[in-house]
């Protein structure tokens, strides 16, 4: 699902601090062509840094938790740039969506 285009209008990296039983290291890179996401740290130093529980992760992943509401209830922690960060909500309903951002 990512093309040129989200990479284009993402322009982040976006590094997950998973917490709780599923925990780890995740990254999302939409500032380099083609994009990549896998487990760990980032090749280069993340946009934003976004902490929460396993579930809240993947309840956020789904779809079923939006990013904004994680961060207003206090189950999402962002560290970086905030508007980068909050590009992810919109990201998110574009993949769900297979439309463009």
């Amino acid at each position: 699902h990512l093309t040129p285009e989200i990479i284009e209008k993402t322009d982040a990296i976006y590094q997950f601090e998973v917490l709780g039983d599923e925990q780890g290291t995740w990254h999302i890179d939409l500032k380099n062509a083609p994009g990549s996401a896998g487990k760990g740290a980032p090749a280069t130093e993340p946009d934003a840094v976004l902490t929460m529980n396993s579930k809240d992760f993947f309840n956020m992943l789904s779809g079923q938790l939006k990013p904004a509401n994680a961060f207003l209830s206090g189950k999402l922690k962002i560290n970086g740039d905030m508007r980068k960060a909050m590009k992810m909500e919109k990201l998110m309903s574009a993949l769900k969506n297979k439309s463009k951002l």
